[in-house]
C-alpha cells in the first residue's frame, strides 16, 4: 500500500510539472526585440494558467537569448513570421521582461505548421 500511494504522489508531481500552456495555431503579428530577450504578439492568444501580470499575457510571450534554447527557439519563431507560417507556443512559469507589472507567460516550445 505504501508503495502504491509513493507511486500514485510521484505520477501526480510529474503531471503538475509537466502542465504547460498551449496556444492554439496562430500567426505572429509583431516582434519585439530587445538586449536578450523577445517578445512575441501572437494572433490567437494563449491561455494564462501561471496568472502572470500583464494584462495580455496570452497575447504576448517572452523568450530569453541568455541560453542556446532560447536562440534556436527565436530562429523558428523568425522563420515562421517570415514565412506566414502558423505556429504553436507553449508557454511555462512567467517572465517579468517589461517589468514585475508586466509579467507574460515565457516560450518553453515552438511548434511549426505547415
Amino acid at each position: 500500500m505504501k508503495k502504491i500511494i509513493i507511486s500514485l504522489t510521484i505520477l501526480a508531481m510529474t503531471q503538475v510539472a509537466m502542465a504547460r500552456d498551449v496556444s492554439p495555431l496562430t500567426k505572429i503579428l509583431k516582434i519585439h526585440t530587445y538586449k536578450d530577450a523577445a517578445v512575441i504578439k501572437i494572433e490567437n492568444p494563449a491561455p494564462n494558467t501561471y496568472n502572470c501580470t500583464f494584462s495580455h499575457s496570452g497575447e504576448f510571450l517572452a523568450i530569453r537569448f541568455n541560453d542556446t534554447q532560447g536562440r534556436e527557439m527565436y530562429s523558428a519563431i523568425l522563420s515562421a513570421y517570415m514565412t506566414d507560417t502558423r505556429i504553436s507556443l507553449i508557454s511555462a512559469h512567467c517572465d517579468n521582461i517589461w517589468g514585475a507589472s508586466k509579467s507574460m507567460n515565457k516560450v518553453y516550445r515552438v511548434d511549426l505548421e505547415k
